[in-house]
């Protein structure tokens, strides 16, 4: 035979219970022509085989029936004490039928005649196959063994079940879980797990999708043994035999309970926290640390309703503009200081409004939340301080006015004592013999002593209400004042237009009604250039909010105008543009006098090129007739406070045509 056909030798060691050498020759021999290489050894005494099976690992045992000294019987009680499953044949020259039976009952896997040694090679081949077997099952069972050692130590719960939903393996882990033993639960419904109104879809609904995707995770609602309430992470996987049928699934089961219980404890907690910031009037919102100090993770409802800004505007940065530009550098490098100081800090700055897109002072308070990982949040609560801040400046003012009044009081008590003395001697000139210019001048001497003495009653009354109104004429009272400033208006080259209409009497005091044109006429003759001109118009009109016609009174001049800014504060009392030569009072004083007429100013002005200051007065406003001294609130309403335009209907404008007329 070509070697090349030849398989190779399968190594074999074998030892022989025989006390014949020449027998176990022969079985060797037999043994390598089946195709084995053999290593064997020969024993004839019980002593002897303890100690090889004890040395060595056999393949293969091969015992004579009957020895004198040692029996194969005797042999295989050796082999089984050593515990192993190793192929025992017995092999005997004469054999009793019942023998053999009672010796494959023992454990003997096979018997052969020493005559008839033909079919050693197939039996030897057979049996070390089948032992092989068995090892490989022991193996199996060991392994599944400690698998299911290893499932019932797992602390989750692995539970196996039949394509009808019955358990058919429940770990210990599910014991611990679910309260159930194994034996209470095999061949029940996986729905025992489940409370009534869930367990008559779960199951089905579980095999349902099982079906289509072969793994399901999921978090179910889930029943313990006592009764309570559990919460479940299920993860279900099909399970298919080698020929891929599906024959049952696998659960694992892991208990979120507490974990749920956090997160509603946590949304309940978050939805209070919610309530409370969104009943809080001021605006409250969080940032994180170190963030964009821009970046909000949250604001209330105030937040966005006072800004304007959407909750995808907040976290995307856009704080910054809702901050006043002048405010932005400070809010940013305060911000930045405050969260690396790790404390609570304030901060001061103007957020715009989008109501009215008017700037508003807040005051900001950051407080840290630390969070689990050691890290900071900013929780900010921003109050609305502009009305606070308005009614402190109000009040400082008011001090300021208190002062003043009192100082007012005391100089005026001072005048009036020098004052009458030199009224006497006016009237005694009056009954001297004068020219007729001479009689004009003390005339108008007289008239201003008089108005001198008024005002200084009054200021010792400090804007406190006269007693009796009377009907007088603006223009009169107008042509009174300019008569002081004709030599001065003269002196300056300034060009004086007088427009006069008829209008209706007007319910007023003189003295106070002629302080408030003396200073409109001061004011235009400081602000216009020489050689400029100045416009006085008294007319009947149409004001906003009137439904009669009112008597409007206009000062006009073609001076300096005024800013912006200055025109925000003209009526504030102190405030002055004319430096040391100013007191900042009389605006303010006239605005008061002119509110008590029931009157309102109009102001245009365009920086560089004039104003034009308009008074409207009601002509039927009843003023007081009261002998009692109240002090008057200073409520006037003062319209038209910005840069003017070229609309027809701006005083200065309609006012401009007038310009262009000669003086008076």
């Amino acid at each position: 035979m070509d070697d090349k056909n030849l398989k190779p030798a399968r190594y074999l060691r074998v030892l022989l219970s025989e006390d014949r050498e020449d027998d176990a020759l022969l079985i060797v021999d037999e043994l390598i022509q089946a195709g084995y290489q053999i290593e064997w050894k020969r024993v004839e005494t019980p002593d002897e085989m303890r100690a090889l099976l004890s040395a060595e690992s056999w393949d293969l045992i091969i015992a004579d029936y009957d020895l004198p000294r040692f029996s194969a019987m005797g042999a295989l009680e050796i082999v089984k004490e050593h515990g192993f499953d190793i192929p025992f044949l017995i092999i005997s020259g004469a054999m009793r039928e019942i023998d053999a039976v009672a010796g494959m009952r023992a454990g003997v896997h096979d018997y052969l005649l020493k005559g008839n040694l033909a079919r050693l090679g197939a039996v030897v081949e057979r049996e070390l196959r089948e032992a092989e077997l068995r090892r490989d099952g022991r193996a199996a069972e060991v392994m599944l063994r400690r698998q299911a050692q290893v499932l019932d130590q797992v602390h989750d719960a692995i539970i196996q079940m039949d394509l009808d939903g019955h358990v058919l393996k429940w770990n210990r882990g599910a014991e611990r879980l679910f309260g159930y033993s194994e034996p209470e639960v095999l061949g029940q419904l996986l729905t025992v797990i489940f409370f009534d109104d869930d367990a008559d879809e779960a199951v089905p609904l579980f095999f349902e999708h099982l079906k289509q995707d072969e793994r399901l995770e999921k978090e179910v609602r889930s029943r313990h043994k006592s009764g309570s309430e559990l919460w479940m992470r299920l993860s279900l996987s099909l399970l298919r035999d080698e020929r891929g049928k599906p024959y049952g699934s696998a659960v694992y089961a892991q208990d979120v309970t507490e974990r749920r219980r956090a997160e509603n404890a946590l949304r309940t907690s978050e939805e209070q926290y919610r309530l409370l910031t969104e009943s809080l009037p001021q605006m409250v919102c969080l940032a994180r640390d170190g963030a964009n100090p821009q970046v909000m993770e949250f604001c209330n409802s105030q937040t966005h309703d006072f800004t304007g800004l959407t909750r995808e505007q907040l976290l995307a940065g856009e704080w910054h503009s809702v901050i006043h530009p002048e405010d932005q550098a400070r809010y940013v490098s305060e911000t930045i200081a405050g969260q690396r100081s790790g404390a609570a800090y304030e901060l001061q700055y103007r957020i715009r409004r989008a109501e009215d897109q008017t700037w508003r002072l807040h005051f900001a308070r950051c407080i840290p939340l630390k969070d689990s990982k050691g890290g900071f949040r900013w929780l900010a609560t921003i109050i609305d301080m502009e009305d606070q801040a308005r009614a402190e400046e109000a009040l400082r003012k008011t001090e300021k006015l208190a002062a003043v009044g009192r100082l007012a009081s005391s100089i005026a008590h001072e005048i009036n004592n020098p004052l009458e003395a030199v009224t006497n001697l006016v009237y005694l000139l009056q009954a001297t013999s004068l020219t007729d210019q001479q009689r004009t001048y003390v005339q108008l001497a007289s008239e201003e002593l008089a108005r001198v003495s008024h005002i200084v009653s009054h200021t010792l009354r400090f804007h406190r209400q006269s007693s009796f109104a009377t009907e007088v004429n603006p223009a009169e009272i107008i042509d009174s004042v300019l008569a002081l400033y004709q030599a001065r208006l003269r002196d300056a080259k300034i060009n004086l237009i007088r427009d006069y209409k008829k209008t209706p009497p007007l319910m007023g005091y003189g003295g106070e009604l002629r302080q408030v044109f003396a200073n409109l006429i001061g004011n235009a003759f400081d602000a216009t250039r020489r050689g400029g001109k100045i416009v006085i118009r008294v007319q009947t009109a149409k004001a906003k909010g009137a439904n009669d016609g009112c008597i409007m009174v206009t000062v006009a001049d073609t001076g300096h105008g005024m800013s912006h800014e200055t025109k925000q504060h003209i009526f504030e009392p102190f405030f002055t543009t004319k430096g040391i030569n100013g007191t900042g009072l009389g605006l303010w004083v006239s605005a008061e006098i002119v509110s008590k007429h029931g009157g309102r100013f109009r102001i245009r002005s365009r920086d560089g090129q004039g104003t034009a200051v308009s008074i409207f007065f009601p002509p039927n406003h009843a003023l007081a007739e009261s002998s009692r001294e109240e002090v008057v609130e200073t409520s006037w309403l003062l319209e038209g406070i910005s840069n003017s335009t070229n609309s027809p209907t701006d005083p200065i404008n309609v006012d401009a045509s007038d310009l262009q007329r000669n003086s008076s």
